[in-house]
């Protein structure tokens, strides 16, 4: 076992410490703070030595600057409280680098999209920035982020121990323009059980071979709308979290070009639209829009939770004693047949950093093994490194980690993140968000609806890159 304090002096320098924390406000220069104190030191993964290939493995160390020379860095690491561990890793390298002058900007997710196009405009974006895969594409097109493929090659970065497809997701033309620190495989694909409820209903309780057909049938026998217990609470809003239904039936909801939306034209997407549908409409088996308000798994109203990984760590905490529990990979469709949707968030280099080199060092502290199993063991975010997810650690938590990281290397199933052509992401998920609810709930009639939903989002589609 590896000694569970951890230095995290990953390169070598001999720089004098100037560390800066402050928050960043929307369009604003940071704030200069006082120095701070070192993190404590994160737990080393027990992986045997050698096992997992650091991003910095056989890579230069921090560039020295000439005597005296001090070099300015900044970073936007994300404000949330399950992400503390950004903040952390980039104080940790301001303090291995000494004579690094570090500026950490702390910045809301959800308003990180538009942030990064308004420092762009006015050049202000930090030397190294998060991004997360909706709004990423868009960014690097419009010239936000550097091309760090010859940054790869000098400094020997493993890419072995990511995820292919998380690889592929930080990548725009053939070019490599971040790369990833966690990844989810969809919002709604990954099925929480409440095991008392199927106890009391005399319902087996799932395997991941279970198919779409028994998940409808236990759905629908769980369901007791008079006490306010459903069997399901699917409901993909979003245009990738239905395509992720859409796969298990072969379907898709771009055209592989990404130029066509499909959710009528192919009628496999279609039928996954239908089966969503029919879970309130036909069977019963999900609360209505009225019946919904107030319902949740974790007070033991739903049987069958479709939610993501990144909540398996939390869910122990939410639901106490309240009921036992467990977790299932999402059913099977057609021809065995389980999509999913790469979902990564990543961090890039700023295209116009006066420091690539020590910028691109940073980007790899924050990407380290030991780095994403600090994140992971102490905040349950899981990493874009599938050797995390197969660990010990992982296990102890639960073994969903282990299974979905096979699952995913058995090459059977597809999960790019659908992005179209344009990159016009924002507008096209906004507009189906906004569409397809009432048409799940049955408001609507499913042949109009679902016409409106392909008309409206083609037109987003067909539009140039903006």
């Amino acid at each position: 076992m590896s000694d569970p304090a951890l230095t995290r002096r990953r390169f070598v320098g001999s720089l004098a410490l100037a560390l800066v924390v402050a928050p960043l406000a929307a369009c604003e220069q940071s704030a200069t703070a006082p120095p701070t104190t070192a993190p404590r030191s994160a737990p080393q993964p027990t992986t045997a030595p050698g096992s997992v290939a650091s991003p910095t493995s056989g890579a230069r160390a921090v560039p020295s600057p000439a005597t005296g020379e001090n070099v300015p860095l900044s970073i936007a690491v994300r404000s949330d409280a399950l992400f503390t561990w950004q903040t952390e890793a980039a104080k940790q390298f301001g303090q291995d680098h000494p004579s690094v002058t570090l500026t950490i900007s702390q910045v809301n997710y959800a308003d990180m999209a538009k942030k990064q196009l308004v420092m762009l405009a006015s050049g202000t974006m930090p030397d190294v920035v998060f991004s997360g895969a909706k709004w990423f594409s868009y960014s690097a097109y419009k010239g936000a982020f550097l091309a760090i493929d010859d940054f790869v090659k000098q400094a020997n970065t493993s890419l072995d121990d990511f995820f292919k497809d998380a690889i592929a997701s930080c990548q725009l033309d053939g070019k490599l323009y971040g790369l990833p620190y966690t990844l989810n495989t969809g919002n709604t694909n990954i099925i929480y059980y409440n095991k008392d409820l199927l106890a009391a209903k005399g319902v087996k309780e799932p395997t991941d071979d279970w198919t779409m057909d028994k998940f409808v049938d236990m759905a629908a026998k769980l369901t007791d709308a008079p006490k306010h217990i459903y069997g399901t609470d699917l409901l993909p809003t979003s245009y990738y979290d239905l395509d992720t239904w859409a796969r298990s039936l072969g379907g898709e909801i771009l055209s592989a070009d990404g130029k066509q939306f499909t959710l009528a034209a192919d009628p496999k997407t279609e039928n996954a639209a239908r089966w969503v549908t029919e879970l309130r409409t036909k069977h019963h088996a999900a609360p209505s829009r009225a019946d919904s308000q107030g319902i949740g798994f974790p007070a033991g109203q739903i049987a069958l939770n479709c939610d993501a990984t990144y909540d398996v760590g939390g869910r122990g905490k939410t639901i106490g004693n309240r009921f036992k529990w467990d977790v299932v990979l999402a059913p099977v469709g057609t021809g065995g047949l389980r999509g999913y949707e790469i979902f990564v968030s990543m961090f890039s280099l700023y295209s116009k950093t006066k420091h690539p080199s020590e910028a691109y060092a940073l980007l790899a502290a924050e990407l380290s093994p030991e780095t994403a199993m600090h994140a992971f063991v102490a905040q349950g975010l899981p990493p874009a490194r599938p050797s995390i997810w197969l660990s010990p650690e992982a296990g102890k938590i639960s073994s969903i980690f282990g299974r979905v990281s096979k699952w995913l290397a058995d090459g059977h199933d597809r999960g790019p993140f659908p992005m179209p052509n344009n990159l016009r992401f924002s507008e096209l998920d906004d507009k189906f968000t906004n569409l397809i609810p009432p048409i799940y709930y049955g408001e609507v009639a499913f042949d109009d609806g679902i016409k409106k939903v392909q008309d409206e989002c083609q037109q987003i589609v067909a539009l140039a890159r903006g």
